[in-house]
């Protein structure tokens, strides 16, 4: 289960508090 390479969006939560990271993976 390997992801391919560009730009993710991780969408973190906890409790009332949401964050959403920009995640950029290159290999």
């Amino acid at each position: 289960g390997s992801l391919p390479s560009g730009t993710y969006f991780v969408r973190l939560t906890a409790g009332k508090f949401t964050s959403t990271q920009k995640v950029t993976l290159l290999k």
